[in-house]
């Protein structure tokens, strides 16, 4: 074999209500260190690829071990159980999936965790839930375009429209017309960027919600 080649394999983790994350590992099993990366809101596993193309030259040698994997609802992941399709989806358990995923995937060993947006968030509600893992197992942290909370918006700028757009267009796609007259109304600035939003959004499997 050559000395350079990755090994990838595609691993299926299972969380304690019924939701399967999907979850790519390069490397080997025995390497030092882990670098777990977890994506942003709408995104994929996909989002790391030119890091993972960066770090492949480390991966082959067997300096690291990486997986990148599908939040929940996200690329091949699923939501959950189809038996509770109702469960609210919160960063707190998007940081139990992390947790759960590390115990399945990462059970010992030194790990590296990377989180962009709503993955740093997920990261940090890891970190508030079970802090016992950061320190001996969780040894570094990478934060990308986060917050901790507390996002605000110049009342002036289009992103203030987003909250009350949201929360008047997220309908369950079972109870969705087939076209809402409300969009306009809710998403009054028709810029690049708001018709890009105001599609319908397809983040994953079985998307229980429809966004302006």
């Amino acid at each position: 074999m050559n000395s350079r080649t990755v090994l990838r394999r595609v691993a299926a983790v299972r969380t304690p209500d019924g939701a399967q994350l999907h979850a790519v590992v390069d490397g080997r099993d025995d390497a030092p260190v882990t670098l777990v990366l977890a994506h942003g809101w709408t995104l994929a596993q996909a989002t790391w690829d030119d890091v993972a193309e960066l770090l492949a030259p480390r991966v082959a040698d067997g300096e690291l071990r990486l997986i990148r994997y599908d939040q929940r609802g996200h690329g091949r992941s699923t939501w959950g159980s189809p038996t509770h399709p109702d469960t609210s989806i919160t960063i707190d358990l998007l940081g139990e999936d992390l947790g759960t995923l590390l115990d399945q995937l990462v059970p010992d060993g030194p790990v590296v965790l990377g989180g962009h947006s709503m993955g740093g968030m997920t990261i940090m509600c890891l970190s508030a839930a079970r802090p016992e893992l950061f320190g001996d197992r969780v040894r570094g942290v990478v934060l990308v375009a986060t917050s901790a909370g507390d996002l605000t918006s110049d009342p002036r700028s289009a992103a203030a429209a987003w909250p009350s757009c949201t929360r008047a267009c997220s309908t369950p796609l079972s109870r969705a017309p087939a076209s809402s007259s409300g969009c306009a109304s809710c998403c009054p600035r028709r810029t690049p960027g708001t018709r890009r939003w105001c599609a319908t959004c397809s983040t994953g499997p079985t998307p229980p919600t429809r966004w302006c």
